[in-house]
């Protein structure tokens, strides 16, 4: 009998949806997904297989853990890497790691936020990065409730502004459909042609939290409660409920 759950390690630009369909060509089972992975992530995605596709609810459920960056100084509208700059203060205070490991203390239990405006959430029958292409911009963003189990500073480094932005556009490349890409890529390089500042802080944090949630929207109430504007620079879910890299029985590689 086919294996029925299948952690897959899902690269940067790949659509979760697109991927789980063409693992269903694959094995030949109709499959479905525990939770979507942003265009700029990486990490574990598991698909479900056949009858346990029926259980989905219920696997959704499960804890997930990721690692982010966040890039302080500079905003942008998606609040990742595929977004346009709408704000940069590089004059803005050097933050230390008590001050950063303070605020995430402050943030562990119960938990709310607001989905961003570029993602796939339905309101009123169109998704809300759709309601954005089309100049709706005065939707009501849903909220969402969830835990936070684990906040925690891996590490805070200074990283060279035009290194951050060279990686960052190889990823945009990578990202599949239409997705502002040309329109992103050219406000990055026009950007970096346009600043003196030559390093920025980065903080790089690990959570673990409830399913639903958006590691974009956390990124931006840490920011509100240190006092500056950031972006997600950077994100990997390491964990999927048990399932790890390690544990990803069909790495994909198409």
């Amino acid at each position: 009998m086919k294996k029925q759950i299948l952690p897959i390690w899902q690269p940067v630009g790949k659509s979760t949806n697109h991927l789980t369909r063409q693992i269903a060509d694959k094995i030949g089972l109709k499959t479905a997904h525990t939770g979507t992975l942003d265009p700029m992530a990486e990490g574990v995605v598991v698909v479900l297989a056949g009858n346990k596709r029926l259980e989905k609810i219920k696997l959704a459920s499960w804890k997930k853990t990721y690692e982010f960056d966040i890039a302080f100084g500079i905003s942008t509208d998606s609040f990742d890497g595929l977004g346009l700059i709408t704000k940069t203060n590089f004059e803005c205070k050097t933050i230390s790691p008590k001050v950063i490991q303070s605020v995430l203390k402050s943030l562990v239990g119960n938990y709310s936020q607001t989905v961003p405006l570029y993602s796939a959430i339905k309101v009123a029958g169109r998704k809300l990065h759709q309601h954005a292409k089309y100049g709706n911009f005065k939707v009501i963003l849903p909220h969402k409730k969830g835990e936070i189990f684990k906040l925690k500073l891996i590490e805070l480094k200074t990283v060279s502004v035009k290194k951050l932005v060279k990686n960052l556009i190889a990823k945009i490349k990578l990202v599949e459909g239409d997705l502002r890409q040309k329109e992103i890529t050219d406000c990055w390089e026009n950007f970096t042609g346009n600043i003196d500042t030559t390093s920025i802080q980065v903080a790089k944090i690990e959570v673990q939290i409830s399913r639903g949630m958006y590691v974009r929207s956390l990124s931006q109430d840490i920011c509100e409660k240190l006092g500056i504007n950031g972006f997600v620079s950077n994100l990997i879910r390491t964990r999927n409920g048990k399932y790890s890299k390690k544990s990803c029985i069909i790495p994909y590689n198409n």
